[in-house]
């Protein structure tokens, strides 16, 4: 999947705030440097998976920049008409930094 330089970028971009997100949250917590593992990304035919460090998807994200929440592993939640249900446009500069800005690491910042 070819990314312009600008997506691939702001996916950068959300996986580091996923990752600040997730540390700020689990410092304290007893097992955080034995668990912790960085946000990666799973490249796919029509979406780039973000995984997050527990091993979950934490959202599908499509060449044009369009980020879904995952309805489970292998799919991104779907809305009543069986359309992919777009939370974020990193395209948009404004949607881009509300994503930034709202990026929690469980995820909540895409449910509406």
């Amino acid at each position: 999947m070819k990314l312009s330089p600008l997506i691939d970028q702001r996916i950068a971009d959300l996986q580091r705030a996923c990752e600040h997100s997730y540390m700020k949250r689990c410092t304290g917590m007893h097992r955080f440097n034995e668990d912790y593992r960085e946000c990666t990304r799973q490249v796919g035919r029509k979406y780039i998976k973000l995984i997050y460090p527990q091993g979950s998807v934490f959202a599908f994200i499509d060449k044009d920049g369009n980020v879904y929440k995952p309805a489970s592993w292998a799919s991104p939640q779907r809305d009543a008409c069986g359309v992919p249900d777009v939370r974020y446009r990193l395209q948009d500069d404004s949607s881009y930094e509300e994503a930034i800005k709202r990026c929690d690491w469980a995820g909540g910042f895409l449910y509406k």
